[in-house]
C-alpha cells in the first residue's frame, strides 16, 4: 500500500523544538532581566557612593577646586569599577559557556557539547553600561553643584542645575533598557509586550516604595526611639530607598517566576508518566482492517488505552482566495501546493485547547469547518474566518478556519496542524496513527516484534529514548531557572549590602574627622590656625 508519514521531518523538528524553544527563550529572558538586575544594583550602589562623597567635594570646594576635577575623578573612579565589574563577568561567562557543556555529559545534545562556544553578550553589555551611565548622569550633575558650605549641611541632596535631567535621564535609560529587550526577544510584538510588563513591574514596585515610606513618615512620631532611628534612613534619602525596595521586589519576583518553569511545563509532563497519557512508542500506516487486533495488542502490553487518529496526505491550495506560502523555522517560504498531514476528530485532545474561535459540536451536523494550530495559522498567515481549499486525493475539499487550538506538543500525543470536520472526510481511504505508553523496554520489543509478525506493513517507532533525552533537557533549563534566579537574589542582598556599607563609610569618618573638617573650614574663612585649634 502506499506509505503514509506522521509528518515532514522539519515539523516534526518544529514540534519537539517548540517546549525546549519557549524554556529556552523564558532562561534567555531571565538572564536578560539579570542583567537589567545588575544594572539597576550598580546604579543603587554608585548613586549612594557618590551621595556619600558630597562633603569630600565641599572640602575640595573650600580648598579652592572648580567643581569639574572631583566630578571627573569620582567619574573615572566609577568608570574602573564598571570595567573591572564587566571584564570579569564577561570572562567568567564566556569560560562557563565554554566548559560547561562538556561536564554536562550526555545530559545536553552532543551539538551543543561539540558546537562553537557561544559569544558573549558585548552588545548587551555595552546597551546595560550605556543605560547606567544615564542614570548616574543626575548624582554626577548633584556633585557638580556642591557648595563650599555644603559640609555643615545635613539634609537632602542639592538641586541639579537643570531640574529637567531627574527626568530625563531616567527616560533615556528605559529607553536604551527597552532597545535591549526587544533585540532579545523572539518577535517585536514579544518584545514590546515585555517591555511594557517591565515598566508596568517596576513602576508598581517603586510606587509600593513610596507609599511605604510615606505611610513610614505619617507614623514615625507614634514609633519607638529604636526603630524610628534605625528606620530613619528610609525618609532621608526616599528616592535610593524606593530604588533598593524595588530591585529586591524585582529580584523576589523573579525568583517566583521561575517556578513557572517547574509547577506549569515541566511538572504536568512529569505527572502524565505511567497513566497512559504520555506516549513513547507510535505505530504508524495502520490500515483500518488491523485496527482492532493492533489496538487489543497494545492495550494489553501497555496496560493503558491507546491513542490513535486516521491522516491523509493533502495538498493545500490557497487561503483566502490567495495561494498557499508555507514556511517552517530554518526553510526558506515556499509558494504553491505543498502536501500536508490532515486528521480529524468530533472532539478536542487532553493536549490541546482552543484559544481563538469555537470548536464544532458534537451534533452529527455536517459542517465545512476546519481548524488550526495557532502557531501554524500565524506562519501561513490565516486568520478566523478564511476559506482554505485542499485537494485530498484528487477531491477539492473546502473548509472555514472556524478555531484556532495551542497544542502542547511536549505530550507526544497524536496531534495535527490540520483538523477537519469529520464530515468532510466521509469515504475518504485513511491510514491511521496510533501511540501508547510502554513502560518496560523488553516490553516494548516484544510488542514491536509480534507487529512485525502479524502486521508487516506497519511501522513501529520507539521514541522512548527521545522522551528521556527532551526531560534531562528540559530538568537542565529549570535547574539554570533556579540558579539565575538564586543569583539574582544573591545581588539584590548583594546591592542592600553594598548600599549600607557605602553609607556607613560616608558617615562614620564625618565623625572621627569632624574636628579636622571644622579647622579647615574657619581657615578656609580666614581664622588662624591656632585660633582654630583653641575654638575646637
Amino acid at each position: 500500500g502506499t506509505a503514509y508519514r506522521v509528518q515532514g521531518h522539519v515539523e516534526a523538528a518544529n514540534n519537539l523544538s517548540h517546549p525546549v524553544q519557549n524554556l529556552t527563550r523564558f532562561v534567555q529572558l531571565l538572564g536578560l532581566f539579570t542583567l537589567i538586575l545588575a544594572a539597576m544594583g550598580a546604579w543603587a550602589i554608585l548613586t549612594s557612593f557618590l551621595e556619600s562623597r558630597t562633603r569630600e567635594v565641599a572640602i575640595l570646594r573650600c580648598l579652592g577646586s572648580t567643581p569639574g576635577p572631583p566630578v571627573l575623578a569620582y567619574g573615572l573612579l566609577a568608570a574602573l569599577l564598571l570595567a573591572l565589574a564587566m571584564s570579569g563577568g564577561l570572562f567568567l561567562g564566556t569560560a562557563a559557556a565554554a566548559f560547561l557543556p562538556s561536564l554536562l555529559g550526555d545530559v545536553v545534545p552532543a551539538a551543543l557539547r561539540t558546537g562553537a562556544t557561544p559569544r558573549p553578550p558585548v552588545v548587551e553589555t555595552l546597551l546595560a553600561i550605556a543605560a547606567l551611565g544615564l542614570l548616574l548622569l543626575p548624582a554626577f550633575l548633584r556633585l557638580a553643584t556642591v557648595r563650599p558650605l555644603a559640609m555643615l549641611r545635613e539634609g537632602p541632596e542639592p538641586r541639579i542645575a537643570h531640574p529637567w535631567m531627574t527626568w530625563a535621564a531616567p527616560l533615556g535609560a528605559g529607553a536604551v533598557a527597552s532597545a535591549l529587550v526587544i533585540r532579545n526577544a523572539p518577535s517585536l510584538q514579544a518584545g514590546i509586550g515585555t517591555v511594557l510588563a517591565l515598566i508596568a513591574l517596576l513602576g508598581g514596585l517603586f510606587g509600593l516604595a513610596r507609599l511605604m515610606i510615606a505611610v513610614y513618615r505619617r507614623l514615625l512620631d507614634r514609633l519607638p526611639l529604636a526603630p524610628r532611628l534605625g528606620l530613619g534612613q528610609l525618609g532621608a534619602r526616599p528616592g535610593l530607598s524606593s530604588l533598593l525596595m524595588s530591585v529586591m521586589g524585582l529580584a523576589v519576583f523573579l525568583i517566583l517566576a521561575s517556578q513557572f518553569i517547574k509547577d506549569d511545563l515541566i511538572a504536568p509532563l512529569a505527572a502524565q508518566r505511567g497513566e497512559g497519557k504520555r506516549p513513547n512508542l507510535f505505530l504508524v500506516d495502520v490500515p483500518p482492517e488491523d485496527l482492532g487486533d493492533i489496538r487489543a495488542r497494545v492495550e494489553r502490553a501497555s496496560g493503558h488505552g491507546v491513542m490513535e487518529g486516521p491522516m491523509v496526505r493533502g495538498r493545500l491550495l490557497t487561503i483566502a482566495g490567495r495561494p498557499a506560502v508555507h514556511a517552517h523555522p530554518g526553510e526558506r517560504e515556499s509558494h504553491g501546493p505543498r502536501e500536508q498531514n490532515l486528521s480529524w476528530r468530533p472532539r478536542l485532545s487532553e493536549s490541546e485547547e482552543a484559544v481563538a474561535g469555537r470548536f464544532w459540536p458534537e451534533d452529527g451536523q455536517p459542517r465545512a469547518e476546519v481548524s488550526l494550530d495557532e502557531g501554524y495559522a500565524s506562519r501561513l498567515e490565516a486568520k478566523l474566518g478564511d476559506e482554505l481549499v485542499f485537494d485530498v486525493q484528487g477531491q477539492t475539499i473546502r473548509a472555514t478556519v472556524t478555531s484556532l487550538r495551542k497544542v502542547r506538543w511536549a505530550t507526544f500525543q497524536v496531534n495535527f496542524f490540520i483538523l477537519l470536520h469529520p464530515s468532510l472526510m466521509e469515504g475518504v481511504p485513511a491510514m491511521h496513527v496510533m501511540a501508547a505508553e510502554v513502560d518496560e523496554a523488553r516490553t516494548r520489543a516484544t510488542l514491536q516484534a509480534e507487529i512485525a509478525v502479524h502486521h508487516p506493513s506497519v511501522t513501529v517507532v520507539d521514541v522512548a529514548e527521545v522522551i528521556a533525552r527532551v526531560e534531562r533537557i528540559l530538568d537542565l533549563i529549570a535547574l539554570v531557572a533556579r540558579a539565575l534566579a538564586a543569583l539574582m537574589l544573591a545581588s539584590a542582598l548583594l546591592v542592600l549590602a553594598a548600599s549600607l556599607f557605602l553609607w556607613l563609610l560616608g558617615v562614620a569618618p564625618q565623625t572621627g574627622f569632624m574636628n579636622l573638617l571644622w579647622t579647615i573650614l574657619l581657615h578656609t574663612l580666614g581664622r588662624s590656625i591656632p585660633d582654630s585649634e583653641s575654638a575646637s
